[in-house]
């Protein structure tokens, strides 16, 4: 087995790291390096994940220059690098996000956008642009054998246009065709990573490859779409040919809270997948090995690395005899620290999830992620997840726990956590990162229980209309507890937890407020109409409910100082309930430019066009058989259409 390791391209911005991980793989029995997305935050209106953008400049659309970076001094440090690994006969390989551009480029060549404000991608300039890019670079840093095409995470999708001359699989033709022909001039290969938490991005991508040379190859998360050890192992690695597919797993935790602060070891994680990826007769595994800069080999979490190697070379390695061998220095029993260590990928997994289902991507996310991930659905007790259906991290079938249920998880993950850091404490006395990993997963563990408090109290204070100081009092606990995290750590600690703490607080009570007085007030209604009132969705506030559907990542909520309000990407649905057959009024406070759709057991019953740039009351006249109607939201414009409350009223005929 091929085992390729990925280090986080930080290296733009920090040379020594890289070169320095490099240095500690030096023992490691492994076949290539592979430098995937960057850690830096957006800048000069460009996206934060990877491309190779800042180590050309541009000769086509050369305006563009103004508002992106170029590292020349980074090139040399690159080739360097990937001359060590070609001199042990290592493959080399970067990532590249597309379409990647300066996301002020439709105003600074507006004859690329279509006349709803789109980007062209059939225009015949953006072709020569790829092209030069990719060649520009070839020719900058020779030494680079391998492209990881990634097709989300991009200023401009392929998959979700909303005005082209092209349909989505047309687009994505286009992108793979242009680029792999700079690959075959150069004598390159391309590696496509079809990487979106939507289904049908990864059907088209399947119809697409079966067009495509057969030395095109693809790059495959083992988890679907992104990490998650509850759900199945990826289904699409069956799809395509074995000796065309790469498996990418993630040494770096990040399926736990993105943090190799954690001594959290995963054996039986990394062999459920090798096991499925050697059945299918898969040669080639790609690693990633660090974290928004962090690097598995020096944290508390390092003994993970050298599993997942020796996994890949004999599947029936015993972790535990493994661990022993490796933990022998520090402590006089090894075997039972082994086990202690064994046992914290399971505990860890009750931190942030719910019943299976992931509630943060990330250690510690705002409100507006929060909102993404659906997770005041995943909080909301004793609630069908089946409207869910299309976020990747969420188990749609399911029913979430009770209250109780939710905390008794949590609590019990903390109380042994605890227990298990009391006995390491003596097992390992000397062991300062082993010990102060387990104090640090401790903290993480009781920020996630008040985390589930603080939401569980405002569900049920918003929908029981209950006094509000108990849920400001849990939103203060939880508030208090960020501030001595600070402390403790640095408001950094954790990719910046203790301030998103301190964050999404502040933006929660704000949210509550907000929610309170709309649901008091019913904005755009009359005294007179309320007893016409048959539903109501206050959209993009935490307390909406209502069957929300949507793709992850493929609707926002968002806050002001005056209202919460949601706006499509591509689509969201709601479900409204009537109490009764008749004629009704659907009446809505809506923005941008998209179409408003009402259907009942699958039947249009109105339809709506809205294109406005502010805030405008609309009502839409139809007649019901009292089935459940859905509301559906689709963009049709540059302006994402937007939704802050809906109202369903009977009328009189």
């Amino acid at each position: 087995m091929r085992i390729l390791l990925s280090i986080n391209h930080a290296f733009m911005y920090d040379h020594y790291y890289v070169t320095e991980m490099v240095r500690q793989l030096d023992h490691l029995d492994y076949n290539g390096l592979e430098l995937c997305h960057e850690s830096t935050e957006k800048r000069h209106g460009m996206p934060s994940n990877g491309g190779i953008d800042d180590w050309v400049q541009y000769s086509v659309l050369s305006k563009l220059n103004n508002y992106k970076e170029h590292r020349s001094d980074v090139v040399e440090s690159m080739r360097q690098l990937f001359g060590k690994i070609k001199s042990r006969n290592g493959e080399t390989s970067v990532w590249s996000h597309e379409l990647w551009v300066p996301s002020n480029i439709l105003e600074v060549y507006p004859e690329l956008a279509t006349s709803r404000g789109d980007i062209n991608l059939a225009h015949p300039i953006l072709t020569d642009f790829v092209k030069d890019k990719y060649a520009q670079f070839f020719k900058a840093v020779p030494e680079v054998d391998t492209i990881v095409l990634t097709l989300t995470e991009v200023s401009y999708s392929v998959f979700t246009r909303f005005d082209n001359d092209w349909l989505a699989e047309q687009c994505l033709d286009w992108l793979i065709r242009t680029v792999y022909g700079v690959c075959t001039e150069y004598g390159k290969t391309l590696v496509i990573r079809p990487f979106s938490p939507n289904a049908e991005d990864y059907a088209i991508t399947r119809r697409i490859i079966k067009q495509m040379p057969t030395d095109v190859q693809v790059m495959l998360k083992t988890d679907p779409f992104d990490w998650n050890p509850f759900l199945p192992v990826n289904p699409e690695l069956e799809q395509f040919p074995a000796r065309q597919t790469r498996a990418e797993f993630s040494i770096s935790g990040e399926f736990y809270g993105g943090s190799l602060e954690f001594p959290v070891v995963t054996p039986e994680y990394f062999r459920e997948r090798l096991d499925k990826v050697r059945s299918l007769g898969i040669k080639t595994v790609v690693a990633r090995i660090d974290r928004n800069g962090r690097s598995a080999m020096i944290g508390p979490n390092r003994h993970n690395v050298e599993l997942f190697i020796a996994l890949c070379h004999d599947s029936r390695l015993d972790a535990a005899s493994f661990l022993e061998n490796r933990l022998s220095d520090i402590s006089e029993q090894p075997r039972l620290l082994a086990e202690l260590l064994l046992k914290l990928l399971d505990l860890s997994l009750h931190i942030n999830y719910v019943n299976g289902n992931l509630t943060f991507q990330v250690p510690f996310g705002g409100l507006e992620y929060a909102q993404r991930f659906m997770l005041f659905y995943l909080f909301r007790p004793n609630h069908s997840l089946h409207h869910c259906d299309l976020e990747w991290a969420i188990l749609d079938q399911d029913i979430t726990p009770t209250r109780k249920d939710i905390i008794e998880e949590r609590s019990t993950a903390l109380m042994k956590l605890r227990q298990i850091k009391e006995q390491v404490q003596v097992l390992a006395p000397n062991d300062l990162l082993l010990n102060s990993g387990l104090e640090k997963l401790c903290d993480f563990a009781q920020v996630y229980l008040l985390l589930a408090t603080t939401i569980l109290e405002y569900i049920k204070t918003i929908e029981k209309k209950l006094p509000e100081s108990p849920f400001y009092s849990t939103c203060d606990t939880l508030c208090e507890c960020g501030q001595a995290l600070a402390v403790k750590y640095g408001s950094d600690w954790l990719c910046d937890t203790p301030l998103r703490i301190e964050r999404f607080t502040k933006e929660l009570r704000w949210a509550f407020h907000l929610e309170r007085t709309v649901r008091r007030l019913l904005p755009g209604l009359e005294r007179e109409q309320l007893d016409k009132l048959e539903d109501y969705i206050f959209t993009g506030y935490p307390g909406e409910s209502h069957n929300l559907r949507k793709h992850t990542h493929g609707s926002f909520a968002r806050m002001t100082d005056q209202r919460c309000y949601r706006e499509a990407e591509t689509f969201f649905e709601y479900s409204l309930t009537p109490s009764q057959i008749g004629n009704k009024i659907i009446r809505i406070s809506c923005y941008g430019e998209g179409q408003i759709l009402v259907q009942e057991n699958d039947d249009t019953l109105a339809s709506l066009i809205i294109e406005t740039d502010s805030w405008e009351t609309r009502d839409i006249t139809l007649t019901s058989d009292g089935s459940p109607l859905t509301l559906r939201v689709v963009r049709r414009g540059h302006r994402r259409p937007a939704l802050e409350w809906v109202y369903l009223l009977s009328r009189i005929p």
